[in-house]
């Protein structure tokens, strides 16, 4: 015969479990508390009102939960229920949160690839067969470049400035080869020049260089800050020197509740900081120079402040628009643009009006200018309409659903000197300002062709500035900066 337990027991187990189950959440919704004071990026008064919210459910749910009424601990058991799910989800997000802000750190570092080239014609197939070594003066990285080579062997090595002077070294057999930047190859191809066609890579390597940290720190919870947008075209590692097609400053005014983004053609024919050729240079070449030189240049060319900065390439745009579903721009007409992956060339529709982007849409939106009206200018509006897209995204309610697609997305996608700290301010920036006012202007300039500091052999495109425009500019951030 079996025993059948007393009522009584049964009702006391119950009654643990009950009781068992409101501690779990309890336990878990301090766990969740603590983890918002830990993360640092919420305000006080956001932080009271959360802890009065979880005092009250947790209050209500241990209520419930120890109620003699069956139906009543049923659903005081089924909303502890849904909390622990509840929060749980949001400690994974706050984990992935503070994962993130502990990754971001500037490494200081930028990486240079070189090739060494011969002629399509010569019998020299490796880089063993080298004897003869020619070398462009003036390259950033250079000796630690000819190091690297000189590990293995010496080599005979003969300077030239100037390209077409190195190829002809080739040519009258004064070289073997030739060590070239590779961005340098790719600058000349890019304007069309015929001068290594009939040249072919036989090795490739990377070095690493320091890089210095130039960050003049603010609070930025009280005070006004320029930040430095650098788009490298490359894709990839962010680290890789290249050319900075965009260029554009984002002014922040936590005072006012006022962004400004300011962009600077590519072109724009400006003095390069630290050249000390007669020849002025476009802005996107600065970029190989290294973040510096750019902040450096654009800091003089309109004698402001610039304080962080953030580089991202081709890989970084498609990541963090993917991340986000997608974002929402208008178009004044109807044009196609070309899209150059790694692996090969799509052509994107754009009709005029509202148009919903991927990533890779939007980074073909964004570098276009060949088929549109306007041109370079053109392309520089197309940025500043996904600058904004991206910003209209990652301050409205909807990313609190991709927040953690965000976080991944970025990771390892884009380099700053902003730290953690000045991050988490951001943040908490924000979260308190449901609304920020943001203004655009672009520095303007005619179309010219002039000889550059990097290419002194060619005439290149090059955009001459309008010094009105630069003024304006220049007293537009000013203004923003104010905080009375």
């Amino acid at each position: 015969m079996i025993k059948k337990e007393p009522k009584k027991k049964k009702k006391l187990k119950k009654s643990v479990k009950f009781f068992a189950l409101s501690i779990i959440e309890i336990i878990i919704s301090i766990i969740c508390y603590i983890k918002f004071i830990t993360m640092n990026i919420l305000p006080i008064k956001i932080l009271l009102l959360i802890l009065i919210i979880f005092l009250v459910i947790d209050g209500a749910v241990f209520i419930l939960l120890n109620k003699k009424n069956y139906k009543t601990r049923m659903i005081g058991t089924l909303l502890s229920i849904i909390l622990i799910i509840v929060m749980s989800i949001v400690i994974k997000y706050q984990d992935a949160t503070q994962t993130f802000l502990k990754n971001i750190e500037f490494v200081g570092v930028k990486t240079l690839t070189y090739k060494v080239v011969v002629l399509n014609d010569s019998d020299i197939e490796s880089i063993d067969e080298v004897t003869k070594l020619g070398y462009l003066v003036n390259e950033d990285g250079l000796d630690d470049a000819l190091s690297k080579l000189k590990e293995s062997k010496d080599y005979y090595t003969k300077t030239c400035n100037g390209l077409t002077t190195c190829k002809k070294l080739l040519q009258d057999d004064e070289v073997d080869a030739l060590l070239i930047l590779k961005e340098m190859d790719e600058l000349y191809k890019s304007e069309g020049s015929s001068i290594y066609n009939n040249t072919k890579s036989i090795y490739e390597f990377s070095i690493d260089i320091s890089e210095d940290k130039i960050t003049k720190s603010k609070d930025v919870s009280k005070e006004p800050i320029t930040i430095y947008i650098s788009g490298i075209d490359t894709f990839g590692k962010v680290s890789e020197v290249s050319r900075s097609d965009v260029n554009m400053l984002v002014t922040i005014n936590p005072v006012t509740k006022n962004i400004l983004i300011t962009s600077i053609p590519r072109d724009y024919y400006v003095d390069i900081y630290g050249d000390d050729s007669d020849l002025k240079d476009k802005l996107t070449h600065a970029g190989i120079y290294g973040v510096d030189t750019s902040i450096k240049t654009i800091e003089n060319l309109l004698n402001i402040e610039i304080n962080y900065f953030a580089r991202v390439n081709f890989t970084s745009v498609v990541s963090i628009v993917d991340a986000l579903d997608g974002i929402d721009v208008e178009s004044e007409y109807a044009f196609t643009a070309k899209y150059a992956s790694e692996e090969e060339n799509v052509y994107f529709e754009f009709p005029k009006g509202f148009n919903h982007l991927t990533g890779e849409q939007a980074l073909a939106y964004a570098r276009e200018r060949y088929s549109l009206k306007g041109g370079d200018n053109a392309r520089v509006k197309h940025e500043q309409d996904v600058m904004k897209a991206i910003i209209n995204k990652l301050t409205s309610s909807k990313i609190v659903t991709k927040y953690k697609d965000l976080l991944e997305s970025l990771n390892g996608k884009f380099v700053t000197d902003l730290g953690s700290g000045e991050i988490n301010k951001i943040i908490e920036l924000e979260s308190t300002i449901p609304t920020w006012t943001i203004e655009t202007q672009t520095l303007n300039g005619f179309d010219d062709s002039e000889k550059t500091s990097l290419m002194p052999d060619l005439y290149s495109y090059v955009m001459t500035p309008d010094e009105k425009s630069i003024t304006d500019a220049k007293n537009k951030i000013n203004e923003i900066l104010k905080v009375e």
